[in-house]
């Protein structure tokens, strides 16, 4: 039976899926976000849509929305007044609201979702740390009432500003470095910035998680980490943010408190659009009309047992795809000239080898892939119909 608990989401910035030793990744040095795998479930198939221009504004309008990419108004520059938003669903049943760092969306919908809080533009271990600060002292000052805390830790646009501490745990010359990235100092170098910049925030959430710890919250806490878009780190030999590879679509996403299974790991598929009405049934909350998510509470509880589902992928107007957490299908749009692309994660991690053997590309569009669309409704933005284009004026889906 679910009932009231109290939610954290904090979300990081510059990483992979495998932002932790405990997600896949040897090098990094993660001892809180480690710990907090070890006493929750992390999600491997935790999956971007990518906007016209980029990938972290619309994660986060469809985080605080629950709304497909296709029902979100400018990707997220701004939120209609009658969608409800997460932070001010829980502050109407009651919830004390707080949200610190980087806001990507429509600014108005801050004030709708927080009661106070502070946004940071600039990103950075600076504004890591004053995050870190806040969250510890809205959790200190919290009270008897159910809270729900929002941070957004944001990359440093122009450079590092990572203390010396954090590049002082990373020794260049013995890092793995990913596939495709040659063996270079600049590399390397690079490489270590990118790792000591995910110790920092590891650091800062330890402080924040160490504080509910300490609080004797954790039973009644149900804190998520994830990230707002992908990172090449390196891979295939770029350090990037924007893409359809593997890299930049997953990303990581660990839960840890009441209702979630400890210690495990789950394959199931999970859409950003699902936070919001996942968090609102474990509450015991009604899902407002205007969420368009799926509840993934059962991935959270059994994510051994949950069946992995497929995930419609958008990048641009470029990129369709069907995703899982083993598997790739991606069609890539050239003019009206259409190609298929199929990786089998497991047997090609690095998508190397994409295989077109199969049924054609007119065959998927016109079933499974123009299936997905309509029920996500990915028709109405520019990009969108830019995409589809020939294939509308040939089906009459104009």
């Amino acid at each position: 039976m679910y009932g009231r608990i109290n939610y954290v989401i904090l979300t990081l910035d510059g990483v992979r899926a495998d932002a932790a030793r405990a997600l896949g990744n040897p090098d990094l040095i993660t001892p809180h976000i480690d710990a907090l795998c070890a006493r929750g479930v992390s999600i491997r198939g935790a999956l971007l849509s990518g906007g016209d221009r980029c990938f972290d504004r619309p994660a986060e309008a469809m985080m605080h929305t629950g709304r497909f990419l296709s029902g979100l108004t400018g990707e997220g520059e701004k939120i209609p007044a009658d969608h409800a938003l997460l932070g001010g669903t829980l502050r109407e049943a009651g919830y004390r609201t707080f949200g610190a760092g980087r806001w990507r969306i429509d600014p108005e919908a801050f004030s709708r979702s927080f009661e106070s809080g502070e946004i940071h533009p600039e990103g950075g271990a600076a504004s890591a740390s004053r995050c870190a600060d806040l969250a510890c002292a809205f959790l200190k000052d919290a009270g008897e009432d159910p809270f729900f805390l929002y941070v957004g830790f944001g990359a440093p646009e122009k450079g590092s500003d990572v203390p010396d501490r954090f590049s002082s745990l990373y020794d260049p010359s013995a890092l793995t470095l990913p596939f495709g990235l040659g063996d270079t100092e600049k590399n390397r170098l690079q490489l270590r910035d990118a790792y000591s910049w995910i110790s920092c925030q590891d650091e800062a959430a330890g402080r924040i998680l160490e504080t509910i710890r300490a609080l004797n919250l954790e039973d009644s806490t149900m804190v998520i980490v994830t990230a707002l878009r992908g990172c090449s780190l390196g891979r295939h030999g770029v350090f990037g943010d924007v893409g359809w590879q593997d890299e930049y679509v997953r990303v990581p996403m660990v839960a840890a408190g009441p209702y979630a299974a400890r210690n495990d790991k789950g394959s199931a598929v999970i859409s950003f659009s699902g936070l919001f009405p996942t968090l609102c049934r474990l509450g015991g909350l009604p899902v407002p009309p205007t969420v368009q998510g799926r509840d993934y509470s059962i991935c959270l509880a059994e994510p051994a047992g949950h069946a992995e589902d497929a995930h419609f992928f958008v990048w641009s107007d470029k990129v369709r795809g069907l995703m899982t957490a083993r598997s790739a299908r991606i069609i890539l749009r050239d003019g009206e000239t259409y190609r298929l692309d199929r990786y089998d994660l497991r047997r090609d991690p690095n998508e190397t080898d994409p295989r077109h053997e199969g049924d054609p590309v007119d065959e998927v569009l016109d079933s499974t892939m123009e299936e997905y669309s309509l029920v996500l409704e990915d028709r109405a933005s520019p990009a969108a119909r830019a995409f589809w284009g020939p294939n509308q004026r040939r089906k009459g889906l104009e």
